[in-house]
């Protein structure tokens, strides 16, 4: 998951520098709206991947959450079941966990 982010967090950031350039060269109002839009996604994912680093989660924590994995894990642990049990594709489910654990981080730094 860190992999995934660290790849989201390159192409926040080649957007922003594209976008940071147009700004420079043109000024256009659209360009300088989306910009601050950029921004905000690029920091806060910063945050958020920095965050999950830290945290370091192993597979330990996965199995015996604590905290706010908990909540997570007692929030849709019969969604993910009932995912497996239909026999939907693993990178679907994997998906649907990596979306809902980032909500989560992002959740957590806003506090």
């Amino acid at each position: 998951m860190i992999q995934k982010g660290q790849e989201v967090n390159s192409a926040l950031s080649y957007e922003y520098i594209l976008l940071k350039a147009k700004v420079n060269t043109n000024r256009n109002p659209e360009d300088v709206k989306a910009l601050k839009i950029v921004e905000k996604k690029f920091i806060a994912h910063s945050d958020m991947l920095a965050s999950m680093k830290k945290q370091n989660l192993t597979m330990e924590d996965i199995q015996n959450p604590e905290g706010t994995l908990k909540q997570l894990k007692d929030k849709y642990e019969n969604k993910i079941y009932n995912m497996y049990v239909e026999k939907r594709p693993e990178d679907k489910t994997v998906n649907f966990i990596e979306v809902r654990l980032a909500d989560m981080y992002h959740k957590v730094l806003k506090e």
